[in-house]
């Protein structure tokens, strides 16, 4: 806790180690200088009101959050409570200020109000794919238990997904995670599922979606496709493009040694649900592709400037 006394101009008079670490300077360089000399100025003007009111006899106490500049140009927030020393007459003599170094918990009280934030809105949204799961499981023609077994399945895809994110709070997730999530409990021989690619850390949105492309893709070739039978292989491979100055997350599955398809199948809603998805939440692009020996599929999906960054 960092502790000074300032005298009525605002100048340090005394402070202590803590105080000295606190924006990185020595002792001898704060002696004598204003206590403002390195808060904000919006947070100082604040500071600079109460400050002479208490000079003039209007405040004993009072405590303020200001946000200063440490000495190597980083910034941080403090909570400081300044109290008055009088003498006898009541005139004022110096103040003792108190300085707490909050910055941390200014941190965490954002990336709270941002969890919140995201929450809601993707309660909204996962609410929305909820709807939209149980009404298509329950069209007309689908048995009710094959209904309610492939709408469990997809509740708890989605919940696979939200248990990965809720480990960082929401700060996002690895696609190798979610890949590792969903197709680990098929990698029962060496080479039977295969993952390459760099590190890429997803924010919550594309890795929910993601997630569910996923277990669509995964579904798929367990009830139909490469790892429907015991030679069958699935490979992902994915990697960060740069496309006119956009970076964008290229993702390629493909099955192998999987049965052969007689003729082309018909799109179910699973394959339905992967393009709404993929074109609609990330405003990605999606390749489906039948081959003889299992499904191929492209997905790609854009980061932005401010997206993921592959390691």
């Amino acid at each position: 806790m960092g502790i000074a006394e300032v005298d009525r101009d605002g100048r340090f008079v005394s402070v202590n180690e803590a105080r000295c670490k606190l924006t990185g300077h020595s002792r001898e360089e704060l002696i004598g200088l204003h206590f403002g000399h390195a808060t904000d100025s919006e947070s100082l003007e604040k500071d600079l009101d109460l400050f002479r009111r208490q000079v003039a006899g209007e405040l004993d106490t009072y405590t303020t959050d200001s946000k200063f500049q440490r000495r190597d140009g980083s910034r941080g927030w403090a909570r400081v409570t300044s109290t008055a020393v009088r003498d006898a007459a009541g005139a004022f003599l110096y103040a003792v200020r108190v300085i707490e170094d909050i910055t941390e918990r200014r941190q965490a009280d954002k990336r709270q109000k941002l969890l919140i934030d995201e929450l809601n809105h993707r309660v909204k949204n996962t609410l929305a794919t909820v709807q939209s799961l149980a009404w298509q499981a329950a069209r007309p023609g689908v048995p009710p238990q094959v209904a309610q077994e492939r709408f469990q399945e997809r509740l708890l895809a989605l919940s696979r997904t939200h248990n990965l994110l809720n480990e960082t709070h929401w700060e996002g997730a690895a696609l190798k995670t979610i890949l590792e999530t969903e197709l680990g409990p098929y990698a029962t021989a060496a080479g039977r599922v295969r993952l390459d690619g760099p590190e890429v850390h997803l924010d919550a949105r594309p890795a929910v979606v993601l997630g569910m492309a996923v277990h669509e893709l995964t579904t798929n070739a367990v009830k139909h496709g490469a790892l429907a039978v015991a030679s069958g292989r699935v490979q992902v491979g994915w990697k960060i493009d740069n496309r006119g100055g956009e970076a964008v997350l290229a993702i390629d599955w493909c099955e192998l040694d999987g049965p052969t398809l007689a003729a082309q199948p018909s799109l179910g809603f699973g394959s339905r649900l992967l393009r709404q998805t993929i074109t609609r939440e990330l405003a990605g692009q999606l390749d489906i592709r039948f081959e003889r020996e299992g499904v191929c599929c492209t997905i790609a999906v854009p980061l932005g400037s401010t997206g993921q960054q592959a390691a």
